[in-house]
């Protein structure tokens, strides 16, 4: 069967968990900027990046993310280059995730890039 409760039930969990963890993350770093973070603005902030990403045709929602959040947060009378800032703040704590988590996932699997074999060709 391509589809039973059980594993529908793990997915949606995780989708949960997955989600929690994103707006948790976001609440932490705008915690670190603002001298009190307004946790709804956290959720709006984060339902309208979705809504962006979903819809925006921009590369990786370069833009979408930063307007995001910082337009979710002014929302609640936050000014704009503290929203911004917690923006590009979080940006930054996503990409350094991704690059340190997918290092470490290379190095551990079966992958070997040869860069000395590599070449560029020219038109």
């Amino acid at each position: 069967a391509l589809f039973n409760i059980k594993t529908g039930f793990i997915v949606l969990l995780l989708s949960i968990l997955s989600t929690s963890l994103f707006i948790l993350s976001l609440y932490f770093v705008s915690k670190a900027f603002l001298t009190e973070p307004i946790f709804l603005s956290i959720i709006l902030s984060y339902c309208i990046l979705i809504i962006g990403i979903a819809i925006t045709s921009s590369p990786g929602g370069i833009g979408v993310m930063h307007a995001a959040i910082t337009y979710g947060l002014i929302l609640f009378n936050v000014e704009e280059s503290l929203a911004l800032l917690v923006a590009i703040s979080f940006h930054l704590l996503n990409l350094a995730h991704n690059v340190f988590f997918g290092i470490i996932s290379i190095m551990s699997s079966d992958i070997k890039i040869n860069l000395r074999s590599y070449k560029i060709k020219k038109f």
